[in-house]
């Protein structure tokens, strides 16, 4: 609403509109991509079906988050990795967002996230105070632990038409203002609500395409913005 009201108020001109994990919803709707009639009737179901699905998978589970954060010449991103992948120890842990290589939100089972917290801070001091607390967490959200397929099925590709505004996705896929591929409207709007993101490559993209970033949102959506080095 906020960029709808800009845009129709001071005649702002908009190259591009990305959005944070459930802003697809939001995104989409100011691009054009779906009608306001089609969220009431088929996008707001999905989503609730997608909550619903969080839920259920993080009832099952004791799930932790953090975010791990160090100065802006860690290589975080490729120790982390490294790491996930060749200790079995730590396989129920997941990358959810990949900020920068020095900041990512990781999550999982609380007792492996937290040792790989304490690894993380001997290797590197300077995430010691700049990571954030480790947080439980009640909603399975952006995990392997969803069926992205079969909650995907739910949604009709045929409810998306070409945006009028230029789309990035939350890891940097584009869909340009007045391309008429629904197949992958679907699967940018579907892997930003339901998968793993990679908020560092999408701020790369919506810099490429436009001369400043106006972020909207409340306090808590712009702290993912925090401590990050943003596109001049």
């Amino acid at each position: 609403l906020v960029g709808l009201y800009l845009r129709g108020r001071f005649g702002l001109k908009i190259d591009s509109v990305g959005f944070y994990s459930g802003g697809a919803t939001a995104a989409f709707l100011f691009a054009g991509a779906y009608t306001p009639a089609d969220y009431i009737r088929h996008i707001f179901s999905f989503n609730r079906l997608v909550r619903e699905s969080m839920a259920v998978e993080g009832r099952k589970r004791d799930l932790s988050q953090v975010l791990l954060m160090g100065d802006p010449t860690t290589a975080l991103d490729a120790y982390v990795s490294a790491r996930l992948h060749e200790d079995h120890t730590l396989s129920e842990l997941y990358v959810k967002d990949r900020r920068q290589p020095h900041a990512l939100l990781v999550a999982g089972s609380s007792e492996p996230l937290a040792r790989l917290v304490g690894e993380t801070e001997s290797r590197f001091p300077s995430v010691k105070s700049r990571r954030s607390p480790i947080l439980k967490h009640r909603y399975a959200s952006h995990s392997p632990y969803l069926n992205a397929d079969a909650l995907s099925a739910n949604l009709d590709e045929r409810l998306f038409s070409a945006p009028n505004t230029t789309i990035v996705g939350t890891c940097g896929e584009l869909l340009r203002a007045g391309e008429n591929a629904p197949s992958a409207a679907k699967k940018i709007f579907a892997d930003g609500v339901i998968g793993p993101m990679d908020t560092g490559r999408a701020i790369d993209v919506i810099a490429q395409q436009n001369q400043r970033i106006l972020v909207i949102g409340g306090l808590h959506a712009a702290k993912v913005l925090a401590g990050l080095a943003l596109p001049a």
